[in-house]
């Protein structure tokens, strides 16, 4: 499994955090399709990078959503292998054409007229 994490913090406080958990040949899928290679030709740096950047991309996207200054992004990291958590307030499961690929957590401290939700927007239809 690889898992990135990104925090979002209000008045230098973590209130919320998000955590990419997927299975390694899918976190390798999607670094291939957003380099444009061959999922064989995906070194580990560039896996790395890719759901670190996933992590903050989804980060910045639900930021720009919130109407108040005072909540800041942190910095997408990874969690060591091993170190994953079962933990989470609130999960989404991720599949790929039917086949389990690891889920989407959100861990929260925040009021809950601040807390992320995991439902689509309105419009979009979930699969």
């Amino acid at each position: 499994m690889c898992e990135s994490r990104i925090g979002l913090y209000r008045e230098k406080v973590r209130q919320q955090e998000i955590a990419f958990r997927f299975h390694k040949d899918f976190a390798r899928m999607l670094t291939a399709n957003l380099l444009s290679k061959r999922e064989d030709g995906v070194a580990e740096d560039e896996l790395e990078d890719a759901m670190k950047e996933l992590a903050n991309m989804v980060g910045g996207s639900y930021l720009s959503r919130l109407h108040q200054d005072a909540w800041e992004l942190g910095i997408p990291h990874l969690l060591s292998p091993g170190k994953e958590t079962d933990e989470g307030l609130r999960q989404l499961s991720v599949s790929y054409f039917g086949a389990p690929a690891g889920e989407i957590r959100i861990h929260s401290n925040a009021p809950c007229q601040d807390r992320l939700s995991l439902l689509p927007p309105k419009g979009l239809q979930q699969v």
